[in-house]
Parts: structure tokens; C-alpha cells; sequence
């Protein structure tokens, strides 16, 4: 089980800020970008922000979890998903994925380069339905 003591200071407190549904969501979530960033050797990290993410989503703060320069910048191609540091009525917690991971699936927001599932509770009840899982070993 993933602990919020292992992330960023600004994610644990985001995460731990969190009322109930939305902390016991983020925990499972959490869990899940751990086990899968670890088997392909990537790592956590808070970037300022991108632009070019879902309505609502730019700009703000984003646990990102990818293969890192010595610089702190991430290596091209590498990063695996990302969770916005943003949770509200109108911008729930979620988790965007660079396009090249879209299985395709409906029930997605879709900008030019990533996409993120509607629903975060479908999304972790079977992540295969949103995203091709073959993703590429960080190095």
C-alpha cells in the first residue's frame, strides 16, 4: 500500500487535504500509479503544470510520474500518466495519460495530446477499458 509520506510535499499534502470519497479514491488511485511506475522504473515528481490538458486541467500542478533528466526535467517519451493537483465540483480528481496510451474507449475527455477517463471510479475498476497497458520500460 502506497503511503502518502513517499510523495512530493505538495501531492501529500494535495492528497491528504482530501475529504472522503475523494481521499479513499485517491489512495486506490495512488496505489495503482505506484505499482506500475515501479515496474517500469519511473519515479513521482510535482511539475508546475502543462498546458494542452483537459479543460480545466492546465497549468495546474501535477504529480507526474516519468523517467527524470539530472536537470529534474522529464525525458522525452518517458512520462506514464499524471495526477492534477486539483479537486472540485467542476474538476474532479483524475488521472491524464499521453495519447499514444488511448485504447479508444468513449468515456473520455480527449485533448490533442492526452486524455482522461470521465469516470476515476470506472477507470480504476478496469483501467484496461481506458488505456493500452503495454507501456514502454523507463530506463
Amino acid at each position: 500500500m502506497t503511503t502518502l509520506q513517499g510523495l512530493p510535499q505538495s501531492a501529500a499534502e494535495f492528497f491528504e487535504g482530501l475529504s472522503e470519497p475523494h481521499h479513499s479514491l485517491s489512495r486506490r488511485l495512488l496505489d495503482w500509479c505506484y505499482e506500475l511506475a515501479d515496474a517500469n522504473g519511473c519515479r513521482p515528481r510535482v511539475i508546475d503544470g502543462y498546458t494542452g490538458m483537459p479543460k480545466g486541467y492546465d497549468g495546474i500542478p501535477q504529480l507526474i510520474f516519468a523517467e527524470f533528466h539530472e536537470s529534474g526535467r522529464a525525458v522525452a517519451q518517458s512520462r506514464l500518466f499524471s495526477i492534477p493537483l486539483r479537486c472540485d465540483e467542476k474538476h474532479p480528481l483524475t488521472i491524464i495519460f499521453p495519447s499514444r496510451f488511448d485504447s479508444g474507449c468513449i468515456a473520455i475527455d480527449r485533448s490533442d495530446e492526452v486524455f482522461r477517463p470521465l469516470s476515476l471510479e470506472k477507470f480504476l475498476s478496469n483501467p484496461s477499458d481506458f488505456v493500452t497497458l503495454e507501456i514502454p520500460r523507463c530506463n
